[in-house]
């Protein structure tokens, strides 16, 4: 799966941010603008697997987006999609890393570029096995919300004290990779179950892994995830960190219920539905429409030790004295 990264561009008014040139269908004012920008122009952090996004102000079937490589003019080959005002490009295959782009959205109003430069991430690491060990660090609350794309603020507010830890603990033509809670701190939870994620595909520096749920502990309840996929780039030469880190899933919203002091199973269904225009699907259990899909994107998982996740089971947990219910 290719990562989104969102490309939105700021308007103040016209319809050329850049030179306010007359609209192309001959009207006296624009009626669609190009509402947020992100990368900005000169970015350089930008991922090499990224997909490029305009958010216009209203539906435009006639848009379309080319990137073509800064220094030689060359177009890369990529597909344009509409959805309603979101308008996505995606390439037919990845971006050089270390490489300057220029994004064009052409629409009914002119057209509108900004240039950036992807970063290192994407070259191979030279000893992937130097990777065994490295303890990564994600929060949700630091990464972009792609979808829903107007639930981020909500659901990162109530995600933002979960951190999720990885760890590589075997790697050849495929990567097995152990997780674990943290404390907020990049230390693992030893109250907590660890997390034995299947193997995944690994083609140097990049995973992506899959397992059927993974289970977050709240203040007052425990918020799961369906069908989690979970991947990113290791960054070169020697992987400190993880790049581009994407996870996406279904969450089940009746545990988030007591956060928002809701008295009903779908209260925050409810809150979704009524604030953000978000609807609730069917869960992966068949219990009833309580879940949201989820994809966080531009997440950087920095690493926080070399000493490795340690397996832990319940029946260890339970047997602990120093955990709660030892």
């Amino acid at each position: 799966m290719r990562r989104s990264l969102w490309l939105l561009v700021g308007v103040a008014g016209g319809c050329d941010p850049n030179d306010g040139d007359e609209p192309t269908d001959g009207s006296d004012s624009c009626a669609i603008v190009v509402q947020q920008a992100f990368p900005e122009d000169g970015a350089e952090d930008v991922f090499y697997q990224t997909d490029v996004h305009f958010l216009l102000s209203s539906v435009d079937d006639t848009a379309a987006i080319t990137i073509s490589e800064s220094s030689s003019g060359d177009t890369v080959p990529g597909t344009t999609t509409i959805e309603g005002t979101l308008v996505t490009w995606s390439g037919d295959e990845d971006l050089e890393a270390n490489t300057s782009y220029d994004a064009t959205l052409s629409f009914q109003c002119g057209e509108d570029t900004k240039s950036w430069t992807t970063s290192d991430a994407g070259e191979p690491l030279e000893d992937p096995d130097d990777l065994i060990g490295n303890v990564y660090s994600i929060n949700l609350q630091d990464g972009h919300w792609v979808e829903p794309y107007n639930v981020g603020v909500l659901l990162g507010e109530v995600l933002k004290d979960v951190e999720i830890l990885v760890s590589p603990i075997s790697i050849d033509t495929m990567i097995t990779q152990r997780g674990a809670l943290g404390d907020g701190a990049g230390e693992q939870d030893m109250c907590a179950p660890s997390i034995p994620f299947p193997p995944a595909e690994f083609d140097n520096p990049s995973f992506t892994l899959q397992t059927d749920r993974l289970e977050l502990p709240l203040s007052d309840s425990t918020a799961a995830i369906d069908n989690l996929e979970l991947s990113g780039s290791f960054t070169p030469p020697d992987g400190d960190a993880i790049a581009g880190v994407m996870l996406s899933g279904a969450v089940d919203t009746r545990a988030l219920v007591p956060l928002i002091q809701g008295e009903s199973d779908d209260a925050f269904c409810q809150l979704l539905d009524a604030a953000l225009g978000v609807p609730c699907e069917e869960c992966a259990d068949q219990t009833g429409p309580f879940c949201v899909t989820i994809l966080v994107d531009n997440l950087t998982a920095d690493k926080v030790s070399e000493a490795g996740l340690v397996e832990r089971t319940q029946e260890q947990i339970d047997q602990d004295p120093a955990c709660p219910n030892g």
